[in-house]
């Protein structure tokens, strides 16, 4: 763990006192650190720092370059075609999401590279057209970038979606629906249903006083050195998409995230940026990588989606 790195975990276990705080009193002391620390309720996030300015010009030239040829005009999901550990992914390395990578991805970089973004676009339109005429596009997936599943879940509950692909030029273009009996829960120990689901849904659906509640149940699930998760019972993995979305949801509300806990989550994402400027999937509770780690164009959009001002007016 770096010393910047470390130096921010300690200011914010500092600032909110035991780790294993109760969940009424940690929500309380998120209420008013967030009052005391930036101001009233609908004032912006305060700019970026330059270790993240930098960051996000690297990463946008890693989402560009990551542009698929051959007439497709489509992100490829994992541009280097290989594992931290050095495992050949040919199957990913020729796969397009149009949803989780594409639709992220020229929402994203219609403020960083508005050309790249309007290639993408386009051919994301011309997928769906030609082929899944009949797929239902509008799924949970649009939360990030603003938009409600034309199906609206159950309280509490949110779709989960199925998988359809198809090939094209020797590239497996994949898109997800929705099925209307396959649902998931929002549950408390899930910082993805309570920060995509939970808060960013509700929020677009107009209740404030439930996305900001949400808000803060994430943020309970913070430990230090990254959001803990259920999966971590079976698995020792970190995801940098949880603190992507803490940023992004914590924009879109308008809901400042308390200092010290801010720098934290950003020195935890961008110490994940590689070299070439991806950022890696999984991380380990030291911050090093662990052999499955990826860099994909999944959590390079929705980072920037993060840090795009002119997606959150």
């Amino acid at each position: 763990m770096s010393r910047s790195l470390a130096a921010n975990m300690k200011k914010w276990k500092a600032s909110q006192g035991s780790p294993v705080m109760p969940r009424r009193t940690f929500l309380g002391a998120m209420t008013g650190a967030v009052g005391a620390g930036w101001g009233a309720r609908g004032r912006a996030a305060p700019r970026t720092g330059r270790l993240a300015s930098e960051g996000v010009k690297r990463l946008t030239e890693w989402v560009v370059g990551a542009l698929a040829g051959e007439g497709i005009d489509l992100l490829i999901n994992l541009p280097g075609g290989v594992t931290q550990g050095g495992r050949s992914r040919p199957d990913l390395a020729r796969l397009c999401w149009l949803q989780n990578c594409n639709l992220y991805g020229f929402h994203a970089l219609r403020e960083f590279e508005p050309a790249t973004a309007k290639r993408i676009e386009t051919a994301y339109g011309r997928s769906y057209r030609e082929l899944f005429p009949g797929v239902e596009e509008r799924t949970e997936n649009y939360l990030p970038v603003g938009g409600l599943p034309a199906q609206p879940p159950p309280a509490g509950r949110y779709y989960r979606v199925v998988v359809k692909e198809a090939v094209v030029r020797g590239f497996t273009i994949g898109t997800e629906t929705y099925r209307p009996d396959y649902l998931g829960a929002i549950t408390d120990d899930d910082p993805r249903s309570q920060l995509k689901f939970g808060a960013r849904g509700a929020h677009l659906r107009g209740d404030a006083s439930l996305a900001r509640e949400h808000f803060r149940r994430a943020l309970t699930l913070w430990d230090g050195a990254g959001f803990r998760t259920p999966r971590r019972e079976k698995a020792t993995s970190y995801y940098p998409r949880y603190l992507a979305y803490a940023l992004l949801i914590a924009r879109a509300l308008r809901e400042p995230l308390p200092a010290a806990l801010r720098e934290a989550i950003e020195a935890r994402l961008w110490s994940l940026q590689d070299r070439d400027g991806g950022l890696w999937t999984n991380y380990l509770h030291d911050g090093t990588l662990p052999p499955v780690a990826k860099k994909t164009t999944e959590i390079g959009p929705l980072t920037l989606l993060a840090y795009a001002e002119s997606a959150w007016p």
